[in-house]
């Protein structure tokens, strides 16, 4: 059956079509202007023209890497061959290398407003994962499933091999003024090994301690360590300590110590190690632990017997 539409109405809607389409054809020229442009613009290019220079503009921290690349799906930078000089942390000579590293955006937060990031590592002897976020009420840092291991230490200051296995590490961290005003840390390793090496001008041995635990807090200006132990029951050296530790900005091996706890050595280190012996020759100990103050340097230690409680 045919519908005759009338003749008003009829004329209505071609007028309607006759305006729709005109517009019809500039949205598509511009959906099509707009493609050609984010193809053809070198959107990219400029950008990382742009964040290159930044870091060249950097003096502070120096980066040097072989290549950077940007990317939009899930922003991301990602560098290959990264170096960062000792400078970047205060330090006077090593530098930390990883074969890449990746700054990417994880998630905006609503609770202070603000963007929260990730920055993963991987090079010779370090695994990171690090999550800054920057709010309006400041600055924080979230450690999580990191590890390095006693090769960053070499790198970091050459010429030493204080260790050796791998030390897993978490923490938070408040930052005000590009310096962290808060935080806390736990570290752990089940296969902490030392190498043979001289300290304060004792001959160690080599020394399979295998555990290690690290907790404690940063307030005040201050390392508060809640527990530090080194040593199974049956190593070579079992250690015990809680205290502080001030930290020097400029130079982490000048960081002052202020640690009471007690150690046991084995007998066989004891025999191999003279110095030691001597050290402890006529010192009182309980249940073969001796009670230690230990005061001086992370570089220079000033370990003092006292009296078991």
């Amino acid at each position: 059956m045919n519908v005759r539409i009338p003749e008003d109405r009829a004329i209505e809607e071609v007028y309607d079509n006759k305006k729709t389409f005109p517009l019809l054809l500039v949205a598509l020229a511009l959906g099509a202007f707009l493609l050609a442009l984010l193809f053809n613009f070198p959107l990219e290019r400029n950008i990382t023209v742009f964040i290159e220079g930044q870091i060249a503009k950097n003096r502070s921290c120096p980066l040097s890497y072989s290549s950077m690349e940007l990317g939009f799906f899930l922003p991301k930078l990602t560098f290959k061959d990264l170096t960062i000089p000792a400078k970047c942390y205060k330090q006077r000579q090593g530098s930390l290398k990883l074969d890449q590293a990746q700054v990417r955006l994880s998630m905006p937060t609503l609770w202070p407003l603000g963007v929260k990031l990730k920055v993963e590592g991987v090079g010779k002897g370090v695994k990171l994962n690090i999550f800054p976020r920057v709010a309006f009420g400041g600055t924080t840092v979230q450690i999580e499933d990191t590890q390095i291991t006693g090769e960053l230490l070499s790198q970091i200051y050459p010429g030493t091999n204080y260790l050796q296995g791998s030390i897993d590490i978490q923490g938070h961290g408040e930052i005000e003024n590009q310096k962290i005003v808060k935080g806390s840390i736990k570290a752990s390793s089940k296969n902490l090994f030392i190498p043979a090496q001289t300290i304060m001008a004792f001959n160690l041995i080599a020394m399979p301690l295998n555990k290690f635990e690290l907790a404690g807090s940063y307030v005040n200006k201050s390392f508060n360590i809640k527990a530090l132990r080194l040593g199974e029951a049956l190593a070579p050296l079992h250690a015990e300590f809680r205290g502080t530790i001030k930290p020097n900005q400029r130079n982490m091996r000048l960081s002052t110590l202020g640690l009471d706890g007690r150690i046991k050595f084995s007998e066989k280190l004891l025999q191999e190690v003279g110095l030691i012996r001597l050290f402890l020759n006529g010192k009182p100990k309980k249940e073969n632990y001796y009670y230690m103050k230990l005061d001086g340097t992370l570089a220079l230690p000033k370990p003092t017997i006292v009296d078991p409680p």
